[in-house]
């Protein structure tokens, strides 16, 4: 993130916005499903 950032690239830094947003989705819909599973017990 650095490296687009501090060289104004804006192509690598969109890459790893995408990349980010990806993971905290996968997290978040990992947590649900774990969520989900443990309540229902």
């Amino acid at each position: 993130m650095r490296y687009g950032y501090q060289r104004f690239d804006t192509t690598v830094m969109a890459a790893v916005i995408v990349i980010l947003i990806a993971l905290v989705t996968l997290v978040q819909v990992a947590g649900d499903l774990a969520v989900r599973r443990l309540k229902a017990r």
